[in-house]
């Protein structure tokens, strides 16, 4: 027979002082005239100092969809992420994007992804993908 679990422990919460509030933003727009549908998505976490040890942590995020009513070939979706963290004398910053499209016969994909170290590239690259839709 298995021991019986403890009680749960749970941590004190960090201390944190917000510097940007939160934000969040949707909107759907449909253009009459051409048939196009826009989805906006913006997700700010804002900004934040972890005061145990100083670091700043700034995050957002944000998603585009379009389509055009009676053209599923149209359809575009992107998807974002940038993230910053910074304390002292150091600064870091990755940004991750990630559009796709399609044909008639395959799903493209494409990811770029970017990160610097004090403002300094140290890695920007992009990544591209065919999917068959088989049948879809």
């Amino acid at each position: 027979m298995l021991p019986a679990f403890e009680e749960p422990e749970i941590p004190q919460p960090t201390d944190v002082t917000r510097l940007r509030p939160l934000g969040r933003s949707r909107s759907v727009v449909t253009d009459l005239a051409s048939g196009r549908t826009d989805f906006v998505l913006d997700e700010d976490d804002g900004v934040y100092r972890i005061e145990s040890h100083g670091t700043t942590v700034d995050q957002l995020g944000w998603e585009r969809q379009s389509i055009v009513d009676g053209d599923p070939l149209s359809y575009r979706g992107e998807v974002g992420w940038r993230i910053v963290q910074e304390r002292d004398d150091w600064k870091t910053m990755v940004e991750a994007v990630t559009v796709v499209t399609c044909d008639a016969v395959s799903f493209h994909v494409e990811t770029r992804i970017v990160a610097e170290d004090a403002g300094q590239a140290v890695l920007d690259q992009t990544f591209q993908r065919a999917i068959p839709r088989d049948l879809m």
